[in-house]
């Protein structure tokens, strides 16, 4: 019994392998009581100081690697053209940012960061928007007022124990069958690295992030996987789709409904 097992509750890297296995196996009584703060979990570097430092130059989406640009791009596309307040959840660099502000729409962008210099910078980047500093797992916004929540590469930094209350509070601040747009990085390989440079807490398979979202009341409506190509990205993506068993997916977007 995975729950039970003495390795697993105290290796961190085995609980999140007994998540993905779980919610491959569609087992989502048991992977509920895996979020538990029981379970060992990878150690949390996430503050404001690590971000700020990490964060310290200005960093825009054209100069990023293909599949960032890609995609952000599709999160801008994701967002409905109907939409009037979108919350954009750990906005970091702002770029989902530079494509709204160029794109003429007329909505109201607000923004949240545990990192001061990110926020301090993002109020002199752009002459729109409100950005402020917060944590996801208390969202410093009234209940029922976005049309949009974006958590683009954030999830992944939210330690187990509160991922559910993450849900919760995004559930709040949206309106009914309001629109969550969020990706995280997947088949990482932690366990197998020396090092942790973005400091990511979680291990994602397309499988758990999907479950997750089910069981926290929300109908996932589009997905879209991507891969890290470092060269030819353009093209490599046209040969990813004749020879699909080549690749392994390194990230995806989901486009999900508020329950």
């Amino acid at each position: 019994n995975l729950l039970l097992c003495t390795k697993c509750k105290v290796n961190p890297h085995l609980v999140e392998d007994a998540r993905q296995k779980l919610a491959k196996n569609n087992d989502s009584k048991n992977l509920k009581k895996l979020y538990d703060q029981s379970f060992a979990e990878i150690k949390d570097f996430n503050t404001d100081k690590f971000w700020s430092k990490n964060l310290s130059n200005i960093s825009t989406l054209s100069f990023q690697d293909g599949m960032t640009n890609d995609r952000v791009k599709n999160a801008a596309l994701f967002i409905p053209k109907s939409t009037k307040r979108i919350l954009d959840l750990g906005v970091g660099q702002g770029f989902v940012e530079e494509i709204l502000f160029k794109s003429n729409r007329n909505f109201e962008l607000f923004g949240i960061d545990i990192s001061s210099k990110a926020i301090d910078r993002l109020k002199k980047r752009f002459k729109k928007g409100e950005f402020k500093l917060g944590t996801l797992h208390e969202i410093p916004y009234k209940s029922n007022i976005f049309d949009v929540v974006l958590a683009l590469e954030v999830l992944e930094h939210i330690p187990p124990h509160r991922v559910f209350k993450t849900y919760d509070e995004i559930k709040r601040v949206l309106k009914p069958r309001g629109v969550f747009i969020l990706s995280v990085p997947l088949n990482e390989g932690l366990h197998n690295k020396s090092e942790n440079p973005s400091a990511h807490v979680r291990e994602y398979s397309k499988e758990l992030v999907l479950k997750e979202l089910e069981l926290a009341g929300f109908i996932t409506k589009k997905t879209k996987l991507f891969f890290a190509f470092q060269k030819m990205y353009n093209l490599k993506k046209i040969l990813q789709k004749i020879f699909w068993f080549r690749w392994e997916s390194n990230d995806i977007l989901v486009k999900a409904i508020k329950l």
